[in-house]
């Protein structure tokens, strides 16, 4: 009988599954964008190096063939003005934002230097030479060497610079180009310049200039004919410096290579041909005076311009889409013994997808879509509205046939369900004792996954109008859906929702009604419609989860949609029964200029809208940020602390409570408003003056079930993150309730107007910028809950919300009692940084306040689901209170089968001397 027991007892041991503390290493995942647009890109050899308008500096290795990105900066200028990118001897990048101009080495990330000038930028160049040149607003013209030293070498003789073209000649000198009329050349080896005017010294008048090349400008006549001037002298310019004037520039480079469709485009250095014919060349780029480089839908070529031969020709069929491209960048390598010709492209398109080409083969293809996102769905496949529907009638019809069998019918069925299950006892064994003899990494199957509610989908909108579903565990790509723009071109739509339909479909709402349902399962177009109601400008979808406290069957998230119609409100049912709700709904709008907040009530059985009440901001005042309670009162865990003497301090626990960060741009002061969100009463108010020299963009807000957390950056009386927050109890000792219930479920909106909640204050201080905050989510919410901070240099943060906490004892020491609450320590304004807590590791996270954070609660109450969507999109698994509820990855399996088997053969030896003492007693005589 004992071996029997110990071997059931280690049979079942698999029945223990668990979720490793290393997980997160291993399933954490990141989408890492080059930024919101690129701005400026350049292309070596070896690398494509890209600046974006939000200022990340990106490097891929452009010789790869996974288009991943080698490293990436967050540049520290933060500007409207224009970024520039330039590379010094081939080996080194040189960023310029503002009057900073930064070297990096394109290997390690390193910053080698940076330099401050006196003016910002308006121009980089690289040169022939190796050097770089730059210019500024003022006009100075400098110099930078190999060795990173900047020199001023002349000084325009100009005004404000309207525009700039600069071009780089084969002597190391430059020509520039201001404001389409003064033509300069840089001498750089003896520091002088010469000017001559287009149009009062050459009688020339350009409209605009389409691109320069070495000593030839291009630029467009008022009469829209395409002149070229070329430079004879690369010295000095003068009147007479010109070798010749040619019109109709098509009709020198491109008669040599018989094209003779052809025209210049702005802002490239390439001839774009007018011909829709697959086979022909679409751009031309010159490199020299005797090579051209065209590339066409399905080709590239080289050709000598003076002897106008091939020279090589590379066939990668790919049918590219040179119609959509908005920057082309090329890079030609020949071999030393110039016995191979290696050419690069780089396709830029409007749809912000890069492509590279590498000779006959494509490297790789990015797109950058997700760099933006506008809107966002957690997708959960195991909750499918339908498939739980069919389990329940298939349950259904089950009880109904056993109600109905006869005897042997029902010995047949019982029969049948016990054969089944036979079948799957050699799975269940192996599967048993490969759990137990695994020293694995704890890999679990699908079907875990779908237990442990770990097989979430993220599907997201991007400002592009592109729909991505991505796995939440993986990152990878389900689906993509590029095709709503042709819903929208023709029309002049705007998308104005996007919302989940009943976990099955998408519906994605335009400003004149027009609706587009996608599959959220595969993104196939299932239908589109209208639904015959004028044109809005807003659509909210109510989670009426957040609102009441039982959820009506058959309803699920945003079967509630209001529509913003003009000023007035209106009722749109998202699903095709009406909801049967028991109570009044409350949301609220922020106007378009950030103005006024309006609360609405919202009445089920009659669908009437009503406005509950409005708050006005003062003149130079704006709301810059807003928070309110999102909780499920149903997976409330605590509803108050328990103290040190055993006795309950209870929170105040009203659900409807919206907070205001409000900002006066005039005297530059924030204050903190919380409101009772049903009456509008104010609750409490927070000031802090301008000599806090807050930094207004910086305001960040999350509340949770009775407390309000909020942060900004000032530079007084420190420089760092100002952390504050406010806490809600029923009163100010403890043992006292001023509510008639534990829950809310009996609690009227009345009952809370009548109770002022004791408040409690506490500021602390953070030496990292805070971009975004957000709170965990876990499942009964019986988790200590943390709050998220994404960090300004990329990094995400967990910080246990008991350490911002307004109830750390300041100025004395803590008593006996106090010592004895949970997590009670004594007040340091300063909150510690701990490495350990940074979870996204060695990972880059780029962005700032405009993204998305938020977390999203599992079947394991240990663990929750952190994302990101920003620049970047990033997703781990993180564990608030550790993993309690599952075994962690350094679980000694193998001193567990030791003991198991001493266990074992202790059992056994005992066994065999109690039965050994049995007959011994039955046949030995002690006597």
């Amino acid at each position: 009988m004992v071996p029997f027991c110990i071997f059931v007892l280690c049979f079942f041991l698999q029945a223990v599954s668990a979720v490793y503390s290393d997980e997160a290493f291993r399933t954490d995942w990141q989408i890492a964008n080059l930024g919101d647009q690129v701005y400026s890109s350049v292309l070596t050899a070896t690398n494509y190096i890209t600046i974006s308008n939000n200022g990340v500096l990106s490097v891929l290795n452009n010789t790869s063939k996974d288009g991943l990105v080698q490293w990436r900066h967050q540049l520290e200028q933060h500007t409207d003005g224009e970024r520039f990118l330039g590379v010094l001897n081939n080996e080194v990048i040189v960023s310029g934002t503002d009057n900073l101009l930064q070297l990096w080495n394109t290997t390690s990330s390193f910053l080698i230097s940076s330099v401050y000038l006196d003016a910002p930028m308006v121009g980089i160049q690289s040169l022939s030479n190796g050097e770089l040149m730059v210019v500024d607003s003022s006009g100075v013209v400098s110099k930078v060497d190999s060795l990173f030293q900047v020199s001023s070498v002349a000084a325009l003789e100009t005004g404000i610079i309207k525009s700039i073209e600069i071009s780089s000649l084969n002597n190391g000198n430059a020509v520039i180009l201001i404001n389409s009329d003064d033509l300069y050349l840089v001498d750089l080896r003896s520091s002088s310049l010469s000017k001559v005017s287009l149009k009062n010294d050459l009688n020339i008048e350009a409209t605009r200039i389409l691109t320069m090349h070495q000593n030839k400008v291009f630029f467009v006549t008022p009469n829209d004919l395409i002149n070229v001037l070329v430079l004879s002298d690369h010295s000095k310019v003068s009147k007479s410096s010109f070798k010749e004037i040619k019109t109709d520039y098509q009709s020198e480079l491109f008669k040599l290579l018989d094209l003779n469709s052809y025209i210049l485009v702005n802002n490239f250095d390439y001839y774009a041909s007018t011909t829709k014919d697959k086979s022909s060349i679409k751009y031309a780029y010159t490199y020299d005076e005797n090579l051209v480089m065209s590339l066409s839908y399905n080709n590239i070529q080289l050709f000598d311009s003076e002897l106008g031969i091939e020279i090589v020709k590379y066939n990668h069929n790919l049918d590219l889409d040179l119609d959509g491209a908005k920057n082309i960048k090329v890079a030609y390598t020949p071999s030393a013994d110039g016995a191979s010709h290696n050419i690069h492209v780089v396709i830029e398109y409007y749809n912000k997808e890069i492509t590279s080409i590498y000779n006959d083969a494509l490297l790789w293809n990015r797109d950058e879509s997700l760099s933006e996102v506008d809107e966002y769905i957690v997708y959960d496949p195991s909750k499918n509205l339908q498939s739980q529907q069919q389990e329940v009638a298939n349950f259904q019809h089950y009880l109904e046939e056993e109600n109905n069998v006869d005897i042997f019918g029902a010995f047949m069925a019982r029969w049948k369900d016990h054969w089944q299950q036979l079948k799957k006892l050699d799975q269940i064994i192996t599967r048993g004792f490969g759990n137990i003899f695994s020293f694995g990494d704890g890999e679990i199957d699908a079907k875990q996954k779908i237990e442990f509610g770990l097989n979430k989908q993220l599907v997201v909108l991007t400002k592009n109008n592109k729909v991505f579903n991505l796995d939440m565990e993986t990152g990878k790509i389900n689906w993509k859906f590029s095709q709503l723009s042709k819903f929208m071109d023709t029309n002049n739509r705007s998308i104005t929702g996007f919302l989940n339909d009943n976990n099955k479909n998408i519906k994605i709402w335009f400003d004149d009604g027009f609706v587009v349902t996608l599959d959220i399962a595969n993104g196939m177009v299932k239908h589109t419609t209208v639904d015959g109601i004028p044109a809005h400008k807003k659509l909210i979808p109510v989670n009426l989860n957040e609102f009441i406290h039982e959820e009506p069957a058959g309803l699920l998230d945003d079967d509630l949609i209001l529509r913003l119609d003009g000023d007035q409100f209106q009722y749109i049912s998202n699903n095709d029964a009406t909801p049967e709700l028991s109570q009044d709904l409350f949301f609220s709008y922020i106007n378009d200029d950030s103005t006024a907040i309006e609360v609405f009530m919202f009445n089920p059985s009659s669908k009437a809208l009503v406005n509950a009440w409005k708050f006005q901001t003062d003149a130079n005042e704006k709301i810059v940020a807003t928070a309110s309670s999102a909780r499920n009162p149903n997976s409330m865990a605590s509803i108050g602390l328990i103290l040190g003497d055993k006795s309950t301090l209870y929170k105040y626990l009203y659900p409807n409570i919206i907070s205001l960060a409000v900002f006066d741009d005039a005297s530059q002061e924030l204050s903190i408003k919380i409101f009772d969100s049903v009456s509008g009463k104010l609750i409490k108010s927070v000031f802090h003056p301008a000599t806090d020299k807050i930094d207004d963009t910086s305001i960040q807000m999350i509340q949770g079930d009775n407390y309000l957390v909020y942060s900004f950056y000032s530079y007084h009386p420190t420089i760092s993150s100002k952390i504050h927050v406010v806490e809600f109890y029923e009163s100010q000792k403890s043992d006292q309730k001023s509510l008639s219930s534990i829950t809310n479920q009996s609690v009227s909106i009345l009952d809370y107007d009548a109770v002022q909640p004791f408040i409690r204050f506490k500021s602390y201080n953070f030496a990292h910028r805070i971009e975004k905050l957000a709170l965990t989510s876990t499942k009964f919410d019986i988790s200590t809950k943390n709050i998220i901070m994404k960090l300004s240099n990329g990094q995400i943060y967990l910080i246990p919300k008991f350490l911002i906490s307004s109830r750390r004892i300041e100025g004395r020491e803590l008593t006996n009692s106090e010592k004895m609450e949970y997590m009670n320590i004594p007040y340091d304004a300063n909150l510690p940084i701990n490495n350990n807590a940074i979870i996204n590791h060695k990972r880059l996270i780029v962005g700032d306040n405009k993204a998305q954070m938020f977390s999203v609660a599992t079947n394991l109450e240990s663990t929750t689901i952190i994302c990101y969507a920003g620049n970047d999109i990033f997703c781990t698994k993180a564990y608030p209170s550790s993993q309690f509820d599952v075994l962690s990855a350094g679980f000694n399996k193998g001193q567990l089968l030791l003991t198991i088997a001493a266990l074992v053969l202790a059992g056994l030896v005992s066994w065999s001397m109690v039965e050994r003492k049995k007959l011994n007693s039955f046949w030995i005589d002690n006597y």
